[in-house]
């Protein structure tokens, strides 16, 4: 029941702060549309996150958390305080140093990540650009104290940073609307806020830092710099399609952007909840020696993941257009149809997000390592060619087969290490099955209605459907839920 309550607090704080996003994406679409103005807003405010994405990402939890678990296990608390002190001066002073030096070739910078824009929008961009790069060394000593409350299983303060995060643009748009000025300084104190929360909440959990002699954490910082290159295929995903979508004419970086946003609420919000709330445990678990248990979990983790995620594709692909104009007021254009293809890839995308969080507690990052490299191999070799030929369309489809890739992988390899019966495939994937077909029936058997949000209604049911049939057929769900 534990997991059950992380697993909320998750997914609550998770969604409030998505949610505040999409609120934050729709202002913009409102303010800016699908315009040279829309592709500048959009720069402004993912070159930073990207930026953080690619140097930290989820590699700072993955690689600190079973190091700071083994501390506690070794030698106790104490042990845990001064490692989490060391890491977090390191993690600041680096992170003031990347934003001095990103500062002084903001322009550049810009360019090599949208080379296909004009050099007046790129100057545009690198004079706010060099202002929201400051909440980088506030975001990386946050990532910091973040695994710190994951390594103690404290989420909720932790899954809201997000909202704090967004909620400070919302308040930048709403109130100075067509500033990117404000966007940028409006980034910085959401960056602030959210760290503010996190130390409270570390502070009122009994944590500490501990200052003494300096320990090299060689094996910590290894497992970093491979699990960070191991996420590439979830983390440079956006960013190469940002790079390719520059190349497509004016308000092509919005419409990804868009429809990216519409594949990344479902898949943050509920999906990969499951691997944040289940990766301490998996830690916990395996340096305990406890395979059984963690084996167990991991059964349980998959099959919720793939029914959730499954169950979000076939109704979001189904009603793509009505919850474009939902988000985005665009009534056509090409984000829906992107936003559908995108949605193809939730279940391969939930199922990497959750295998990774195994692999890190196992630490084996190598494994990720080359199936993330692959899937990069995979989108930036084919990506210029099928951008000519088939234009965005046939971007977002290679996305899919990225995460397919990526996905096939990482499941083969454990397979193979954990001697998994083959057999078992049936029920891993039998819930999954129940709830597409069940999701895919409702929405064909929908009747016809042209009013909006009658069909927005008839998403939402169908999606409860779909979600309802595939997890009565999780029988470990089942019997956890009666306990």
């Amino acid at each position: 029941m534990s997991l059950l309550r992380a697993g909320l607090w998750l997914s609550a704080g998770i969604a409030l702060g998505r949610l505040a996003g999409f609120v934050r994406e729709a202002l913009i679409a409102r303010h800016y549309g699908l315009g040279a103005d829309a592709d500048a807003a959009v720069i402004v405010l993912t070159l930073p996150d990207s930026l953080l994405n690619i140097l930290v990402g989820s590699a700072m939890g993955a690689a600190l958390v079973p190091a700071l678990a083994a501390q506690r296990l070794g030698e106790g608390q104490s042990a845990v305080d001064r490692l989490h002190a060391q890491v977090a001066v390191l993690a600041l002073v680096l992170g003031v140093v990347l934003t001095l030096v990103l500062s002084l070739g903001a322009s550049t910078l810009v360019h090599l990540l949208a080379p296909g824009l004009s050099p007046v929008l790129v100057a545009r961009c690198a004079a706010v650009v060099d202002i929201a790069l400051w909440a980088i060394p506030l975001t990386v000593l946050s990532s910091v104290v973040g695994a710190g409350l994951q390594e103690r299983e404290r989420f909720a303060t932790t899954a809201l940073g997000t909202l704090w995060f967004n909620g400070a643009v919302i308040v930048a748009l709403l109130l100075w609307s067509g500033s990117l000025a404000a966007i940028a300084w409006a980034m910085i104190a959401g960056a602030a806020l959210r760290l503010i929360g996190q130390l409270v909440e570390w502070r009122a959990s009994g944590g500490g830092w501990r200052w003494g002699r300096w320990s090299p954490q060689r094996a910590m910082a290894v497992a970093y710099i491979e699990v960070l290159l191991a996420g590439a295929a979830l983390v440079l995903l956006p960013l190469a399609g940002r790079w390719f979508a520059s190349y497509a004419g004016e308000g092509s970086i919005a419409a990804w952007t868009y429809a990216s946003k519409l594949f990344e609420l479902p898949l943050q919000v509920v999906v990969t909840v499951f691997a944040t709330a289940l990766f301490p445990r998996f830690s916990r678990l395996l340096t305990g020696g406890e395979q059984t248990a963690a084996r167990r979990y991991l059964l349980l983790g998959t099959q919720a993941v793939l029914v959730i995620a499954t169950s979000v594709a076939v109704v979001g692909c189904w009603f793509a257009a009505d919850l474009v104009r939902a988000a985005f007021t665009f009534h056509d254009g090409p984000v829906a149809s992107l936003a559908g293809i995108l949605l193809v890839a939730l279940p391969c995308a939930g199922a990497t997000a959750l295998l990774q969080a195994w692999y890190a507690a196992r630490r084996d990052t190598r494994t990720p390592l080359i199936a993330g490299t692959l899937g990069v191999m995979l989108f930036l070799s084919a990506g210029w060619p099928v951008l000519q030929a088939a234009g965005l369309s046939g971007l977002a489809w290679l996305a899919v087969a990225q995460y397919s890739l990526v996905a096939v992988v990482l499941a083969a390899v454990l397979v193979r290490r954990e001697r998994l019966p083959w057999s078992g495939a049936p029920r891993l994937l039998l819930p999954a099955v129940c709830a597409g077909s069940a999701g895919a029936m409702v929405c064909a058997l929908s009747p016809f209605v042209v009013e909006h949000t009658l069909r927005l209604a008839l998403a939402s049911g169908a999606g409860l459907i779909a979600l309802v049939a595939g997890l009565t057929c999780i029988r470990d769900l089942r019997t956890l839920v009666r306990r």
